[in-house]
């Protein structure tokens, strides 16, 4: 088990009594069930967007820039983390680390978005 998983089963075995247990296990379930539909939903309305921006690629082709970003953001702070010491001496990121993931997503997000083209109109341009 790793993320999520572990601590969540860490916070149901240090539940006291099995009645809140239980009651902890069905409200994770629910709270679970509006993450899964959040997302289902913005990915939905990704698709929504494409279709007006005009973009023909479908599924997992739709969107490529946006998961190499969020694969190599990541794992660019994964190697600051291992060569912190070389980088920043006696000083040590922690959850710093978390914010530098964010901005570097953010960043690379940006870089690889473009302006829609601007539609010239036919009729306005002979005028």
């Amino acid at each position: 088990m790793t993320g999520m998983d572990r601590e969540t089963m860490q916070k149901s075995i240090s539940v006291k009594t099995l009645p809140d247990s239980q009651k902890n296990m069905v409200v994770l379930g629910f709270v679970l069930l509006g993450v899964v539909s959040l997302f289902l939903y913005l990915g939905g309305l990704l698709h929504l967007f494409a279709a007006n921006a005009g973009v023909q690629a479908q599924g997992d082709s739709l969107f490529p820039a946006v998961v190499l970003v969020a694969v190599a953001a990541p794992l660019l702070c994964w190697a600051i983390d291992l060569n912190q010491r070389a980088l920043f001496g006696r000083w040590q990121l922690g959850l710093e680390l978390l914010v530098l993931n964010g901005a570097l997503t953010f960043a690379g997000l940006w870089l690889v978005s473009r302006p829609a083209p601007v539609a010239v109109n036919a009729r306005a341009a002979t005028r």
